[in-house]
């Protein structure tokens, strides 16, 4: 239906795939709540000054995908005129990583999914590899996946 409507007005089509993406790329903003934002920032603030002075390791943990996907999946074209391109074989690898400030940094590379169980294991080869003579705060984003087992 959406698709639908904005070809209608905009006279160029689009995937429902894209609608999607777009949809809740905007939804995910909407739900940032300052009243809990605010404090947040503050927290961390505090974070960096403490290891400024010297008193902390920070680090920082996400978790992102490499593919050899193509990141564009479709091309304008018109319908009369079809190009094709060559495929390859999709291969990606998914990477959960802590970093610092200096970019010194601990990365996990994982062939599977990114679970709360693949997040613990990081976690775990992280405190393994990292010699901390004091205190060591990571920092998360508020992901559902990392909040799961934690």
């Amino acid at each position: 239906m959406l698709p639908f409507r904005f070809q209608e007005r905009t006279g160029k089509s689009v995937s429902f795939a894209t609608v999607k993406r777009w949809l809740k790329q905007r939804r995910i903003k909407a739900h940032c709540n300052p009243a809990l934002f605010e404090p947040s920032q503050k927290v961390l603030k505090a974070f960096q000054d403490k290891e400024t002075d010297g008193d902390i390791e920070l680090f920082y943990l996400d978790e992102s995908c490499f593919s050899s996907e193509s990141c564009v999946p479709y091309a304008w074209q018109k319908q009369s005129n079809r190009r094709a391109l060559p495929a390859n074989v999709p291969w990606w690898v998914n990477m959960i990583g802590l970093i610092d400030r200096q970019s010194m940094g601990y990365f996990h590379p994982l062939e599977t999914t990114v679970t709360s169980a693949t997040v613990a294991e990081a976690m775990a080869g992280f405190i393994r590899s990292y010699p901390a003579d004091k205190l060591t705060v990571v920092v998360m984003d508020n992901a559902p996946l990392q909040q799961k087992g934690m």
